[in-house]
């Protein structure tokens, strides 16, 4: 508006008044762009970063640098290739909770996006469940750095190997291609005694950013014929599917 103004009123201002307004509103588009740049740099600091824990056979197909600093183990993702009949699957094991995705008929270029393979195996997971699409955006918050680190801790290598041979092992009953959400559902539901690892996710979620899931669902309540005393009560998630329910 200011240079519009100034443009139409050249005729009538004194020339060296004209440049005057000019570089003083060149001087505030510049100060406005320098403190937004500012205070974006200041936001990007306070982002926590995304981190992949890579095994041996993965670091060999990355073209990033690994770090050895420190990182926060709820962003932290175990990465590693197996190979399920004659296609290869990449595995994400979360390090906090030992939440397993596998990502069936990878190849070598999908290691230069492994953060795109990871947000939308977890999305297309947790939508599942009824958790709150907001929630998962604000755990993927796209201006957040990646940072790639290699496997050394053996506690992690026997978690990471435990879940790929239960894969490999489970994906003789199960069609990876048709659903692998399938098989992803009953890796994660029971791990040990003590861990069951979509659980302790989605308490870390909570922890992080309130309330994750939220959804319907449906009381059933199912009696015997010959029995009418005998009877059971049944709440169901409105968004789970039958096979999952049965």
């Amino acid at each position: 508006m200011l240079l519009l103004f100034c443009i139409m009123s050249e005729t009538t201002l004194n020339r060296r008044v004209f440049v005057e307004v000019i570089n003083q509103g060149l001087s505030c588009i510049f100060l406005y762009l320098l403190e937004s740049c500012l205070n974006r740099d200041e936001t990007f600091e306070r982002k926590l970063h995304m981190h992949f824990v890579c095994t041996r056979k993965v670091v060999d197909k990355l073209d990033f640098e690994l770090e050895e600093s420190a990182y926060d183990d709820r962003f932290a993702w175990i990465v590693n290739e197996i190979q399920i009949g004659h296609r290869k699957a990449i595995v994400f094991v979360h390090e906090k909770t030992a939440l397993s995705l596998i990502v069936y008929g990878s190849k070598k270029k999908d290691f230069k996006n492994l953060d795109e393979l990871l947000e939308r195996a977890l999305h297309n997971y947790l939508i599942e469940f009824g958790v709150d699409e907001h929630v998962i955006l604000q755990y993927f918050d796209h201006e957040r750095a990646n940072t790639y680190h290699a496997l050394r801790n053996r506690k992690h290598v026997a978690v990471l190997n435990h879940i790929g041979n239960t894969y490999k092992i489970r994906s003789l009953y199960y069609d990876l291609e048709l659903d692998p959400n399938y098989l992803i559902r009953s890796m994660n539901e029971f791990y040990s005694v003590d861990r069951r690892p979509f659980n302790d996710f989605i308490q870390m979620l909570n922890d992080l950013y309130g309330s994750a899931i939220h959804y319907e669902a449906y009381v059933f309540e199912v009696r015997l014929l010959e029995k009418e005393d005998c009877y059971r009560i049944l709440q169901v998630p409105s968004m789970i599917t039958f096979d999952v329910f049965h």
